[in-house]
């Protein structure tokens, strides 16, 4: 199922699943498309446990305890930023350091744990979205609740909306049922609809920041910031190509590149909303020196080898892209020839363990990183693989080539056409495009002449001054500019 048509459904259940304003689904469309509808086939959410049911019993003792919260609340009272998880605060850390009058409130997306370390240890003070829970919300969740009981058995007797789904139709209500009886991720939607009410209401701020306007929460931010007439602005956090974008929430769009303007302005973007700006997490590329040799010694990589790094990402679940591609990998470090010349690393995000690898990685003789210094870890190596990760853009900004392992996809960056790796489509041909890439001198002479033309497209410079053209945007916007 393409992602338009995953919009055309919100379109025909927009009678059904608008609450105060807002179509339930459209606000969930990209979740949606991702987790179940991309590949309906798989109907992977009857492998989904019962999730916990939203958090919507709010005695009174919290309520006080919240109260003092707020008034001795740290942060600033200007700029709202809102991190979805760990890897966007990575996005916002460096405007953080410049701006001033920032207050963070996170919400607890899929990494909550790992996201407070993070901030915690860049000393940023922050709020929990469910902070400013309080009386009303959770009399608009209860309406909700009794509205979306309503509305279900509606949509389950509506006929004509079963002709026009056609053979979508059982995939779609198991979804409906999945969002409105069993996750209640709907009710979970009109929770922070309340949320950010509540929070645009108690403090009138001049410009709200998100790292994702396609995710639900990034999305109502920007959307209730629209009724409280603050501004927002969406910092592109990661790779947009093969994802579900084209509507831009926010009031701008902060991009890494030209390509990224290019491809949203091809899926119907307003044009006047988006902005190159460059990536500020990609400015300590190029305002440091990273070296082979040295970050081999510190991450205990022996630099005589060829290093081949491998980014897993989730999820690791049978059939799905990212582990066909960990696979693809898996399995030619098996076979090389020559394995004693080669040094296979595979590194993970903190938010994940080695519990969701393969029983027998073990016996590979891999070794394993988990977090760490992206950038120092890429340094390291002479070829970095991936499925479709952020980091890949970041390798070839630090003059690694990219081989991409996207079997049976061809809708993210083809870093074929960009002549700076190998998109590969096809698990035998994994080996044969590792070897030309460490092997071959025409490829390493075309690769310097192709990355010049990358970095414009995926990084707008390679000043390192993307940061500050990010703020020269906000403080723009918050004039009216």
């Amino acid at each position: 199922m393409k992602f338009k048509d995953v919009k055309g459904i919100g379109i025909l259940l927009e009678n059904y699943l608008t609450y105060e304003g807002y179509n339930l689904w459209h606000l969930n469309e990209a979740g949606l498309y991702n987790s179940f509808l991309k590949e309906p086939r798989k109907r992977n959410f009857f492998e989904k446990k019962k999730d916990t049911l939203v958090r919507f019993a709010i005695n009174r003792k919290r309520n006080q305890r919240f109260k003092r919260k707020f008034v001795d609340k740290e942060g600033g009272d200007e700029i709202l930023m809102v991190p979805y998880d760990m890897s966007h605060v990575n996005t916002f850390l460096f405007l953080f350091k410049k701006l001033k009058g920032v207050r963070v409130i996170r919400n607890d997306g899929p990494s909550a744990q790992i996201t407070r370390q993070r901030l915690d240890a860049n000393n940023i003070p922050f709020a929990n979205l469910d902070n400013f829970l309080c009386e009303n919300i959770e009399e608009m969740i209860v309406d909700a609740g009794t509205f979306l009981n309503k509305q279900w058995n509606l949509i389950q007797s509506d006929m004509d909306l079963k002709k026009k789904l056609g053979e979508n139709y059982g995939y779609v209500m198991d979804v409906l049922e999945y969002c409105i009886k069993t996750r209640k991720m709907f009710i979970e939607t009109v929770r922070n609809i309340g949320l950010f009410r509540e929070i645009y209401s108690r403090e009138k701020y001049k410009i709200v920041l998100v790292s994702d306007d396609v995710n639900a929460t990034g999305r109502i931010a920007c959307l209730v910031a629209k009724e409280f007439n603050v501004p927002s602005l969406v910092i592109q956090h990661g790779q947009l190509q093969g994802n579900p974008v084209g509507e831009v929430s926010a009031s701008y769009m902060a991009l890494n590149g030209e390509s990224e303007r290019e491809l949203l302005m091809s899926e119907g973007a307003e044009v006047k909303k988006l902005v190159v700006t460059g990536q500020p997490r990609f400015d300590n590329i190029f305002n440091n020196k990273f070296d082979r040799a040295t970050s081999c010694k510190e991450l205990g990589i022996d630099p005589s080898k060829k290093v081949v790094i491998f980014t897993a990402q989730r999820p690791l679940t049978e059939g799905d892209m990212t582990r066909t591609a960990l696979d693809c990998f898996l399995d030619t470090v098996r076979n090389i020839e020559n394995r004693d010349n080669y040094e296979f690393v595979l590194t993970m995000r903190e938010d994940m363990s080695l519990d969701d690898l393969p029983k027998d990685y073990k016996e590979l003789n891999l070794k394993v990183l988990i977090g760490g210094d992206i950038h120092k870890i890429l340094a390291s190596c002479d070829v970095f693989t991936t499925a479709f990760s952020t980091v890949a853009i970041e390798a070839v900004l630090l003059g690694k080539p990219v081989i991409s392992v996207n079997i049976g996809f061809d809708e993210f960056v083809d870093y074929t056409g960009e002549g700076v790796g190998f998109r590969v489509q096809d698990a035998k041909d994994f080996t044969p495009r590792l070897e030309e890439v460490l092997n071959s001198e025409k490829f390493s002479k075309s690769f310097e002449i192709a990355r010049k033309k990358f970095v414009k497209n995926y990084n707008c410079s390679d000043d390192g001054n993307s940061t500050d053209r990010q703020i020269n945007l906000i403080n723009k916007i918050i004039k009216g500019g």
